[in-house]
């Protein structure tokens, strides 16, 4: 009997799983250090991009993602919100989305981007208030205090 001559190859491991997501968080965290660790991070399954890594840091440690846009060399992207300044850095390390993000005021963006802190244009003046109207001239001394309310007999 003949043998089959095709050689067999090993397909590549998969590097969409969880495990493997996992895996790469831990090296990023890793690689970060005690001092610039995110303070959360989020592992979650995007259809049909793959699994992607969110690492969150607070205002007050937000030289972390600066650290971590250093690591993986990307640049460190921001956008000004109502409510502050969100910077931002993505990645793809071995089929993972990484993202490290912070949500920052102006002043930390600026300390953290090694830019002068933004000075506000013109301070708004202090409202004048009011002189105070003696409770005699107001509206409120002419309405009574207490009003007299007559309940209607149910009849009983």
């Amino acid at each position: 009997m003949d043998k089959a001559t095709a050689t067999t190859t090993t397909a590549p491991p998969r590097t969409d799983t969880f495990a493997h997501a996992h895996a790469v968080a831990g090296v990023v965290v890793a690689e970060l250090g005690e001092t610039q660790m995110p303070f959360a991070l989020e592992l979650e399954e995007d259809f049909p991009s793959g699994w992607r890594i969110h690492l969150k840091f607070r205002q007050s440690r937000a030289e972390g993602l600066f650290a971590f846009a250093a690591l993986v060399d990307v640049p460190v992207t921001r956008a000004v919100l109502e409510y502050g300044i969100h910077l931002e850095a993505l990645v793809r390390i071995e089929d993972v989305e990484v993202r490290g993000s912070a949500l920052v005021s102006p002043d930390v963006a600026a300390q953290l981007e090694g830019e002068p802190t933004p000075v506000d244009p013109m301070p708004m003046p202090e409202p004048e208030a009011a002189p105070p109207v003696p409770l005699g001239a107001s509206v409120l001394a002419a309405v009574p205090a207490i009003t007299h309310v007559e309940v209607a007999d149910g009849g009983e």
